[in-house]
């Protein structure tokens, strides 16, 4: 189960999208972090140098020529060169590298002094260096020829404390640090903040797909957005048809159970007649066969497309349920007014089974009578024709005679069935473009009207 839920969560688009977008903006706020501390450094640096050229210049500035010698005779205006160690030091140096003058400050620094390097550099020319022993400082030096001198060249040098440098620049990479890794955790929770937000109807909708699983609701929602609309109606599509696919398999194997009862009834009362019964019990056989072949052939609601096309003598058929049921139901006189022969476009085994469920509803309900009749038929409009059946039990009301249509629904539960056999027949018959109506008969029973309409 663990690794199960392991799995799942490696496959999560949510994960995913915020691991790749991290890693992203790590990357890329590393590198920014990485450019704007050389981008600090370089101008705290480059600031300290300026500084240092000011201090040489004012240096050259204060010199003097006396006997000559360059003497520095006027203190100078930075109060730090007076102060000992104060971090900012001074220094002429003649071209045999001897000291001519050192700031008051560097007296009690000799270390500064000692580490100062050598002097060979081109005149005219700034040289920043980095002296690390005994303590980091930067040293800025700038070569001169001075005209009139004993000695002709001379090296001005400015010293400063590099350890204020150092730790302004280890000040700033906490604080940069600092607000890097405070926007790299706001970013990453304000997109899982988002990602959830926006993949709420994805969520919403494997929440209404395990509850549809569950058996807690029908269907999904339908306020989805845009981008998941065509995905939603494509769910609802796929739901319906899966429903109504499994409505298909259930009203199949309960017309096939239907089909076979009619058949099985008069096979029982053939075998228990004194008769011959030789013909009836292999016409029936016959029968339960031809159903069985039908409903393997993929009948399951199928529409006109799927109808088996062929001409069907309608009275032979009514002929051959007739038989069947004066012996399933012997005290039952059906009486038939019409011509020997009525042909009609459709399935054998469709006609057989809208027969038998309507004649078999009629000898069921019905006392001791059944009447058929087929009317109409001219030979100017053999496809148009009214087949009726009557019976004299007790009718079906007016406000009863849509819902005994539906299947499953019936009026008199005291007669064995199971509420299908005008459902079968009503749903058949629309597929041959039949209709059917029910109307009150003379008999006092039941009326049940098949109208095949002309042909243009």
């Amino acid at each position: 189960m663990l690794n199960k839920a392991v799995r799942a969560e490696k496959r999560s688009i949510q994960r995913r999208l915020v691991v790749v977008t991290s890693l992203t903006l790590i990357i890329f706020l590393s590198l920014a972090g990485w450019v704007l501390d050389r981008a600090y450094r370089a101008s705290l640096y480059s600031g300290a140098e300026e500084q240092l050229k000011l201090v040489v210049y004012t240096l050259m500035g204060a010199a003097r020529e006396s006997q000559g010698r360059l003497v520095f005779d006027q203190p100078l205006a930075e109060p730090r060169f007076s102060q000992p160690d104060s971090g900012l030091y001074a220094m002429v140096r003649d071209e045999g590298n001897s000291s001519l003058w050192v700031s008051p400050s560097a007296l009690m620094s000799d270390n500064v002094v000692k580490s100062l390097p050598p002097s060979e550099i081109e005149p005219g020319r700034f040289v920043l260096q980095k002296v690390s022993t005994p303590e980091p400082h930067l040293y800025l030096s700038y070569a001169v020829f001075w005209e009139g001198l004993n000695a002709k060249r001379f090296v001005f040098s400015a010293v400063s404390a590099e350890a204020p440098l150092i730790e302004a620049v280890n000040t700033y990479r906490v604080q940069l640090a600092a607000g890097l890794g405070v926007s790299i955790l706001v970013f990453i929770l304000g997109q899982w903040v988002a990602l959830r937000w926006g993949l709420r109807p994805l969520f919403r909708m494997q929440r209404e797909i395990t509850q549809m699983e569950a058996g807690h609701r029908d269907q999904l929602s339908t306020d989805y957005p845009v981008e998941l609309q065509g995905l939603a109606n494509n769910l609802h599509g796929f739901i319906a048809h899966e429903k109504n696919l499994r409505e298909r398999y259930r009203q199949s194997l309960d017309n096939f159970a239907h089909s076979l009862k009619t058949p099985l009834t008069a096979i029982r009362n053939a075998l228990d007649a004194t008769g011959p019964s030789r013909d009836i019990v292999d016409e029936q056989v016959e029968r339960i066969n031809d159903v069985i072949k039908h409903q393997l052939s993929g009948y399951g609601g199928v529409k006109m497309g799927g109808i088996s096309m062929q001409r069907i003598d309608l009275v032979a058929s009514f002929n051959r349920i007739r038989r069947v049921l004066e012996v399933a139901y012997p005290d039952m006189t059906i009486v038939y007014l019409g011509p020997s022969q009525c042909d009609v476009t459709g399935s054998q085994t469709d006609w057989m089974e809208i027969l038998g469920n309507l004649l078999d509803n009629a000898c069921k309900y019905g006392r001791s009578c059944v009447r058929v009749r087929l009317q109409g038929l001219t030979a100017a409009a053999p496809d148009q024709w009214s087949f009726i059946i009557e019976d004299d039990g007790d009718g079906i009301p007016v406000a009863q005679r849509e819902e005994v249509l539906n299947r499953g629904e019936r009026l008199d539960t005291q007669v064995a069935g199971q509420g299908i056999g005008l459902a079968v027949a009503a749903t058949l018959l629309r597929d041959h473009q039949v209709d059917l109506h029910i109307e009150s008969s003379l008999l006092g029973g039941a009326k049940i009207i098949l109208t095949s309409p002309a042909k243009s």
